[in-house]
């Protein structure tokens, strides 16, 4: 194969993986494993989402934000698409996260989330719009501390 054959087939195959449109269960799952990811900021957060999730974070002052990226005793386990029901602009996907929490002891806890994520499409591109918990499960061998014992 020439070396001009060779440019031409590499030139197409990087034009067509650029331009390769993302679904909205894509656009979640990248969403989810940036949120799993130890170095979030607001900017990537906001081109991330839209509506009223992208202006709880616009609005967020630092503190808050910090706690809502801090994710330093979590690990991702199993993430999984139940339902998605979509139309042209909006999806809603019903997933199921399950992920292993330490606490400051170092104790590790199984938690199981249930979400549904409402998926806008703006400006051809799909974006998080909301998320909403519906079960939680955590299975621990020993108490968890909420923060009210004595």
């Amino acid at each position: 194969m020439s070396l001009l054959m060779r440019y031409i087939l590499v030139l197409l195959l990087l034009l067509s993986s650029c331009t390769k449109k993302e679904s909205a269960e894509d656009v979640l799952s990248d969403f989810i494993k940036y949120r799993f990811n130890k170095n979030q900021s607001r900017e990537m957060l906001l081109e991330r989402t839209t509506g009223a999730l992208f202006q709880k974070i616009r609005e967020m002052d630092e503190e808050t934000l910090t706690q809502f990226v801090y994710n330093d005793d979590l690990k991702l386990r199993k993430y999984k698409v139940n339902l998605s029901r979509c139309s042209d602009e909006t999806c809603f996907i019903t997933y199921t996260l399950a992920y292993d929490q330490s606490d400051e002891k170092g104790r590790a806890y199984e938690t199981v989330i249930k979400k549904i994520a409402e998926v806008q499409k703006e400006d051809e591109m799909w974006k998080i719009s909301d998320v909403s918990n519906v079960k939680t499960y955590i299975d621990s061998k020993r108490p968890i501390n909420t923060g009210n014992q004595k």
